[in-house]
């Protein structure tokens, strides 16, 4: 079984914009859907805005991370009988087995990884909270990683424009503008940042689910009574 697809896989092409285009993103307007997320992540400060050349070196290791992350979800949706299903399950928990086995092999104990950071991850944008603030203006590169069997790390770069301070010895929340990527990583990334968001709507809708099917009123001769959850 394979991670990355043959079509996403031969030669990651990738589309350069200009340098112009690639910077002048980081003033486009944010907007659009958005994931939450709560993986590992570090960030770092750059001296000052990163140069064509840097934001280059990012574009294949990041298209890698992202065809694997987003043909792992392609392969987690298909669809099997239960059947299929049964008869499969031992391969799979072999599988997972294997894939962790080679992460850290490949990529070290992922206790090496940097401590979980809920953020929210758009197209233009990237924010989270931290106790150590980054300065509006402040050029940054984060790294994600986005999935527990693709030990290896997203980085985004951008720029800081907006950081709200602590309060009570609380974490700065940021807001990273982010640099743009070439069209190649760009569709993937938005194809990440969709299939995220519609898992986290169906989390959300399950937990909405449950605690209805836990609720203690109920209705009884047209009246509510409570009644006491055993």
């Amino acid at each position: 079984m394979r991670l990355v697809s043959p079509k996403r896989a031969g030669g990651f092409a990738v589309a350069r914009p200009d340098a112009a285009d690639r910077l002048s993103a980081v003033a486009a307007p944010a907007g659009g859907i958005v994931c939450r997320l709560s993986v590992p992540m570090s960030w770092r400060l750059l001296n000052g805005q990163p140069t064509e050349y840097f934001l280059e070196s990012l574009e294949r290791p990041n298209q890698r991370v992202l065809a694997r992350v987003v043909d792992a979800f392609d392969l987690a949706a298909t669809e099997l009988s239960e059947e299929e299903e049964a008869a499969l399950a031992p391969l799979h928990h072999k599988l997972n087995l294997l894939i962790e086995m080679i992460g850290r092999t490949c990529y070290g104990n992922p206790a090496d990884l940097p401590a979980a950071v809920r953020a929210e991850l758009g197209l233009r944008d990237l924010r989270w909270t931290d106790p150590r603030g980054a300065a509006v203006g402040d050029w940054v590169t984060a790294s994600l990683y986005i999935h527990p069997i693709v030990l290896e790390p997203l980085v985004l770069c951008g720029q800081v424009t907006a950081a709200e301070p602590p309060q009570d010895g609380g974490a700065s929340r940021m807001i990273l503008r982010l640099c743009s990527m070439g069209s190649a990583n760009a569709e993937l990334l938005g194809r990440f940042v969709f299939l995220e968001n519609r898992r986290n709507v169906s989390v959300e809708r399950g937990s909405a689910h449950e605690l209805k099917a836990r609720s203690p009123v109920r209705r009884v001769a047209g009246m509510r009574r409570f009644e006491a959850v055993r």
